[in-house]
């Protein structure tokens, strides 16, 4: 497994509401990054509220071309997560 990438990546907020919690996501971090060599790749994104506070998690795949694709640029995790979880990021709505 490798380590988590720590790195937060900012986002266009996103609502978060339960029975018990309004809140609104402003950016996600990779955690849990776990590799079949040649194959797949599966990982968690970690979503956190404008204090840091970590409230969702959702787990990402890859496998077949997009695994090919990832190479050895971690920033492709980021970048993938992003197309597939329909984010964008918060540089973009400048």
């Amino acid at each position: 497994m490798y380590p988590p990438l720590n790195t937060y990546r900012e986002i266009q907020p996103l609502p978060y509401v339960t029975p018990q919690v309004k809140a609104e996501l402003v950016a996600f971090r990779i955690d849990q990054v776990q590799v079949q060599p040649n194959s797949s790749a599966y990982w968690n994104a970690i979503f956190v509220t404008p204090t840091g506070q970590e409230l969702s998690t959702v787990p990402v795949s890859i496998s077949g071309d997009e695994y090919s694709a990832w190479g050895t640029d971690d920033e492709y995790l980021y970048t993938i997560t992003m197309k597939k979880l329909g984010l964008t990021p918060k540089s973009a709505l400048k």
